[in-house]
């Protein structure tokens, strides 16, 4: 009975499989034409490359999952961290992108972690991640200050804000997943918004407390 349980379970796991990757080719069946064709006049040297440098940033994501890990599941493996990056980016795509997150704190939480420890650490990478991307950006529109700003020279103002706004999205993350203090100053916040509607929400913050 147990041995027909678990064929059952893969049988439905891979149903599901077949069920997502065929969602994703039913999203992408007009680009698919177009990046066939792009693809042909590609040598497979840049092709290789690609599936190279894509592999490396996996590897190099699922060790920071794992170095992270580590520190609540001290049997979490490096391969679990690698196996999470790739399972991560399936999920990114089959989802367009909104599905990571969550299958990120999913496997997580199958492998040790709680969730409240799950989410923590994947908002962490996720914070680390985006501002990773300002700052190379940052860096690459310097190198090029000349053509980016003969081409984007108009657009400078709203760069500017999106630097902000990053840096000022990444900090607020990190504090909120790391810094007692903050918690804190919320809870605090949280107590004067209470206070001042008559304890409307109180059942909503007793919960958080």
């Amino acid at each position: 009975e147990t041995g027909g349980t678990v064929v059952a379970q893969c049988g439905r796991n891979e149903v599901f499989v077949l069920v997502i990757i065929g969602i994703i080719v039913y999203t992408f069946r007009d680009s698919a034409g177009p990046i066939l064709e792009q693809l042909k006049k590609t040598t497979p040297a840049v092709v290789m490359g690609i599936c190279v440098l894509s592999l490396g940033y996996h590897i190099v994501e699922g060790l920071i999952t794992a170095v992270l890990a580590k520190r609540y599941q001290p049997s979490f493996t490096w391969g679990m961290g690698i196996t999470n990056a790739l399972y991560c980016s399936f999920y990114r795509v089959a989802t367009l992108g909104s599905g990571a997150g969550v299958a990120a704190i999913y496997y997580l939480n199958e492998h040790g972690l709680s969730y409240g420890q799950a989410f923590g650490l994947y908002m962490l990478q996720y914070a680390f991640h985006k501002f990773s991307i300002a700052v190379f950006s940052l860096l690459f529109f310097a190198v090029n200050w000349v053509y980016m700003t003969g081409h984007f020279g108009d657009y400078v103002s709203l760069l500017e804000a999106g630097y902000g706004l990053t840096v000022l999205i990444t900090l607020g993350l990190v504090l909120f997943c790391c810094s007692a203090r903050f918690h804190r100053l919320l809870f605090r916040l949280f107590d004067f918004i209470n206070k001042k509607t008559k304890n409307r929400f109180a059942p909503m913050f007793y919960q958080l407390q």
